[in-house]
């Protein structure tokens, strides 16, 4: 969710229209709830359900974080890297005009998807600091990287795809980032960051990890009750909560007094 109340999905799979080509990226959907699911269901050749922008740059996306407004980053699991999307201005719902949106590739920030298309690459954007701190899946590391680094230059050595109409198309080159974390990670997937304290969850061992964003350091680590551990955030009272995915339950972790 970006804070104008409007949110980003990634499908993870290759073709959204399942006719054999790699024609899938990022969509932006309204918040408001008398219009998402509302307007446009059933679809219609007219009105494409109730999305406000969908750009078909990043087949396998495994993960999304809003920035602000309508600027997203992308886990992009067919390139292979962290890739920047500005929606721009969007569209009513369900339309279809998306050659307003900007699409920024990081080449120097590679990442890899797990070859399953099972677990998720879950990214935060730490606000204050505008560093993002993305879980890289299949070579089992977080990493963290300073979003206000770097030069963008129009054009790149990833092609674009499909001839889709963009506002901007490039990628960005001298930036700053760094393995926080990679050891004692087996399978990890979701992340969610509080102050200065970064939680992972790791699905292989259905613990969650806490480290230190400074340092990178291991404060501590929980094992929790779940068959399938996935995503995690941290709630309104500053609580972790936690997915699991084999009961299709949510949890909430409760420190002990």
């Amino acid at each position: 969710f970006s804070e104008n109340g409007d949110w980003g999905t990634t499908s993870g799979i290759l073709d959204a229209n399942r006719r054999g080509v790699n024609f899938t990226g990022p969509s932006m959907w309204p918040g408001d709830m008398s219009i998402y699911a509302q307007v446009g269901f059933p679809p219609t050749s007219q009105i494409n359900g109730s999305h406000l922008d969908m750009v078909h740059q990043s087949p396998l996306a495994m993960g999304m974080c809003a920035v602000q407004g309508n600027e997203y980053f992308v886990f992009d699991g067919f390139h292979g890297n962290l890739t920047y999307y500005d929606f721009g201005i969007g569209h009513p719902p369900g339309g279809h005009d998306h050659s307003d949106a900007s699409v920024i590739h990081y080449p120097e920030v590679e990442l890899k998807r797990d070859p399953t298309g099972y677990l998720v690459g879950h990214m935060e954007m730490d606000a204050e600091r505008k560093w993002l701190y993305v879980v890289d899946t299949d070579r089992q590391r977080v990493l963290k990287v300073n979003t206000k680094s770097g030069t963008n230059q129009r054009g790149s050595s990833i092609a674009q795809m499909h001839g889709e109409p963009l506002q901007f198309y490039g990628e960005k080159k001298g930036v700053e980032w760094k393995v926080l974390a990679k050891d004692n990670l087996q399978k990890p997937c979701g992340l969610a960051i509080n102050e200065n304290r970064l939680f992972i969850s790791d699905n292989e061992t259905n613990e969650i990890i806490c480290f230190d964003t400074e340092s990178g350091n291991e404060l501590g680590r929980i094992e929790v009750q779940a068959d399938e551990l996935m995503g995690i955030c941290i709630g309104p009272e500053g609580h972790l909560w936690y997915v699991d995915y084999g009961s299709s339950e949510v949890f909430k972790v409760i420190p002990s007094k």
